[in-house]
This record gives structure tokens, sequence and C-alpha cells, in this order.
């Protein structure tokens, strides 16, 4: 993952300077909820990301991995309490749809053991799927912010920016950490 960040970083940067170039624009302005938003959305990536690895060593993977799928529903909700976005009534629809589709993929095979809901919703690993899809959820909105935040620019200009220091976060903050 540090790899990732690592070399993704001077192609972010590189990108960011060649649209300024290219644009004729001048780097927004950044806020305090501009950072508070791209660092907590950098780190919920990061944390989430965790998550699903260690999903990876679990006996229930297949139901962890779809509880973190709940990030879209999640995603929705927190949206609307941290930006005051809505959706609309149609997507709505489609995104209580997916969830209920992702909830039934999560039954095991035919020939399977069958758990029972209880046993399938409350166990470690769907902890760890729903955190994911929390923390998934969370780094979507934050990232959402951040961009909002920014005064000045074009949608891309902003979306790069927000990139930029999302991906100087994580790779300082994992580089530290290894």
């Amino acid at each position: 993952t540090w790899a990732r960040f690592v070399f993704a970083m001077p192609c972010v940067a590189v990108a960011l300077v060649l649209w300024i170039w290219l644009s004729g624009q001048a780097m927004p302005g950044t806020t305090p909820a501009f950072w508070l938003y791209a660092v907590t959305g950098a780190l919920g990536q990061m944390l989430a990301t965790a998550c699903v690895v260690v999903l990876f060593g679990r006996r229930n993977f297949a139901v962890g991995v779809t509880l973190a799928k709940t990030d879209v529903i999640l995603t929705a909700l927190i949206g609307l309490l941290l930006l005051g976005e809505t959706v609309s009534g149609l997507a709505l629809v489609a995104i209580v749809v997916g969830f209920v589709g992702v909830m039934l993929l999560s039954d095991p095979p035919k020939g399977a053991v069958a758990l029972s809901w209880r046993a399938r919703l409350f166990n470690a690993a769907s902890g760890y799927g729903l955190l994911s899809g929390l923390l998934f959820a969370i780094s979507s909105v934050c990232y959402r912010g951040a961009t909002l935040s920014l005064s000045g620019g074009d949608e891309v200009l902003r979306a790069a920016v927000a990139l930029l220091v999302a991906t100087v976060v994580q790779t300082v903050a994992l580089g530290l950490w290894l």
C-alpha cells in the first residue's frame, strides 16, 4: 500500500501542475475545513483498506466483504449529516435495492453450512466489513467536503489539489508507521 502512495504522489503532482498550466488557473485557496476534510478522508481510506486486508484472514471473508459494500448507503447518510447533501427519491430507491442485493449475495452457497442472520452479522469478519464500509463512506464524503471547501478553481483543479494532499498525507502517515 505504501508503494502505491509513493509512486502515485509524483504522478498526481505532475498532473496538477500540467492542469494549472493548461487551464491557466491559479491554485485555489485552502481553508481549515479543507485540511480537516482532506486529512480525515485520507486517514479514513487507509483505515478502511486495513480493515479489508484483515478480512482476507477471516473465515467469513465473503460476508465481511459484502458488508463492506454498505459504503454506498452509509455515504448517502454521512453526506446528509456532514454536508447537508440529499439524494433524490429514485436514487434512494436504487441505493436500497443495491443494499438488499448485497445482503442477498452474502447468503452462503447451497450445501455450505448455513449461518443464522445473527451469526452472520455479529462476528469479527462482519464487524471489519461494516467498519470498512463506514470508513470508506466517511472518506468519500470528506473528499467531497475537501473539494467543496477550496476557494476558486474548476472541479478538476479542486479534485487534483485534494487528491495530492490526501496522497501526501497517506504517504507520510504510512511511511512513519513503517
